[in-house]
C-alpha cells in the first residue's frame, strides 16, 4: 500500500482533481465529493480504477489495494516532468513542475467560448458516433464535466476530414436544430452545417424550461445536478441552448410557440462591465413569456457563468507564488537583456573611436534559465 508521509506530502498545496483535469484526464463519473477515474500508467500501460475524495484530497484503488495523495499518484501514473526514481520518496520539488503546468493551463481556461458562423460543411464530416475517444472531452474536462454527464446530455463524437491534406480530427459534437451539430474544438463553437438553437429533452405537461446561452453552461448544470443526485430534474425538463446571439430570434420563436411551460428559468452569462447584451436578452424573454420567467444567476453569484462554478481552481497561495515568480523571472530576464544592450552600445562607441583596437570575440554558449521552487538559477 502506498503510504502517506506528512514530511513530504504536497497534498495541501494542490487538489488532485485540478492536476488531473489540467493534464486532460477525464473522470468517467462523479457523485458528491467522489470522482472516479480510469487512469493509465504511461510506462507500463496498466490502467487503474481510482476514486478521489475531493474533501480530503486522497485517492484509493481498492482493486490494486493502493491509496495515497497527490505525490504518490504522480509517481504511480508517471506524469510528464516527474523524476522516475521509486527508491526515493516523492518530494514537493518533484511534484512542483506538475503543479506549475496545471496552474499555467488553468490560467488560460475561458469562462465563455465564442460561436462562429464559419461552417465546417457536411462534405468534410466522416462520421458522428457515441463518444469513444476521451480526447474529445478535454475542453469539457477543464470545466469539471465527466464522461457520463456528457453522454447523458446528448454529446457525440465527430470525425472531420481536411479536404486538402486528408488529415482527420476528432471533435465534440453538440446537436442542434435541423439534425445538425455544433463542433467544439477547444477554443470555439463552429456549426457543421447551418447551425441553430438546441432543444434538449422531451415535452411533458407542467414542466420547466431552462435557457442557456451555450453548451458549457448546460453541461455544468447537468454535472451539478448529478453530483447532488438531482438527475430527474434535468431529465424531466426542457432545455433551450441559444448557441450564440445570432440564434436569439429563433430562441424567442420557440418560447412563443410553446406557451405551456410552468416557468422559464434563465441561466445566462453575466454582462461584462459596459455591456448589456445578456440583460437585454433576459428582458426580451420576460416580454415574450408575459413575465413567467426567473433569473437563476444567483446560483453562480460572483462568477461570470454557470460553467465557472465547476472549475477546479489552483489554490490562492499557489497562484500568488507562481505569479510572483513569473514577475521575478520576467524582471530577471529584462535585466540580462538590458545589460547586453548596454554592452552593445559600449562596443559600438569603442568601434567608432578606436577602430584599430577593436577585437571580435567568439560568442559563447546560449544561457538557459531554469525555474526551481522559490528560487532561480542561471546555467551558463
Amino acid at each position: 500500500m502506498v503510504s502517506r508521509n506528512p514530511a513530504y506530502d504536497p497534498d495541501p498545496l494542490c487538489p488532485i482533481t485540478t492536476v488531473m483535469a489540467a493534464f486532460g484526464l477525464c473522470p468517467y463519473d462523479q457523485h458528491g465529493h467522489i470522482l472516479r477515474y480510469l487512469l493509465k500508467n504511461v510506462s507500463t500501460g496498466k490502467i487503474y480504477d481510482l476514486e478521489v475524495n475531493t474533501l480530503t484530497n486522497r485517492w484509493i484503488s481498492r482493486k490494486d489495494n493502493m491509496q495515497g495523495g497527490l505525490a504518490q499518484l504522480v509517481w504511480l501514473l508517471k506524469l510528464p516532468d516527474v523524476p522516475d526514481n521509486p527508491r526515493q520518496p516523492i518530494f514537493v520539488s518533484d511534484v512542483y513542475p506538475v503543479m506549475r503546468v496545471s496552474a499555467y493551463i488553468w490560467d488560460h481556461v475561458h469562462d465563455r467560448y465564442p460561436f462562429t458562423n464559419i461552417r465546417y460543411g457536411s462534405y468534410s464530416l466522416a462520421s458522428i458516433t457515441d463518444i469513444q475517444n476521451r480526447e474529445v472531452l478535454r475542453g469539457l474536462t477543464l470545466h469539471g464535466i465527466s464522461l457520463k454527464t456528457a453522454v447523458n446530455a446528448g454529446c457525440k463524437e465527430a470525425v472531420i476530414i481536411e479536404p486538402r491534406t486528408k488529415d482527420f480530427e476528432r471533435m465534440l459534437a453538440l446537436p442542434c436544430d435541423g439534425d445538425s451539430f455544433y463542433l467544439f474544438n477547444g477554443s470555439c463553437y463552429r456549426p457543421l452545417d447551418m447551425g441553430g438553437i438546441s432543444v434538449m429533452g422531451n415535452h411533458r405537461r407542467d414542466q420547466f424550461c431552462y435557457v442557456y446561452e451555450n453548451w458549457h453552461d448546460y453541461l455544468a448544470m447537468w454535472e451539478s445536478c448529478r453530483r447532488n443526485h438531482f438527475d430527474l430534474m434535468m431529465v424531466g425538463s426542457r432545455h433551450l441552448i441559444i448557441n450564440g446571439e445570432q440564434n436569439f430570434k429563433a430562441a424567442l420563436d420557440f418560447l412563443k410557440t410553446n406557451p405551456d411551460f410552468r416557468e422559464v428559468r434563465c441561466m445566462l452569462p453575466k454582462d461584462h462591465e459596459g455591456e448589456n447584451t445578456y440583460s437585454r436578452m433576459f428582458l426580451k424573454i420576460h416580454e415574450v413569456t408575459g413575465g413567467n420567467v426567473s433569473d437563476l444567476s444567483g446560483l453562480y453569484e460572483g462568477l461570470p457563468t454557470m460553467a465557472a462554478t465547476m472549475k477546479h481552481p489552483i489554490p490562492q497561495c499557489l497562484a500568488e507564488t507562481f505569479k510572483r515568480q513569473d514577475e521575478e523571472m520576467k524582471n530577471y530576464a529584462l535585466g540580462i537583456k538590458g545589460a547586453k544592450s548596454n554592452d552593445r552600445k559600449h562596443d559600438k562607441s569603442t568601434e567608432h573611436v578606436e577602430h584599430s583596437e577593436l577585437k571580435i570575440e567568439p560568442k559563447g554558449e546560449p544561457q538557459v534559465i531554469t525555474i526551481q521552487p522559490d528560487k532561480f538559477s542561471l546555467k551558463l
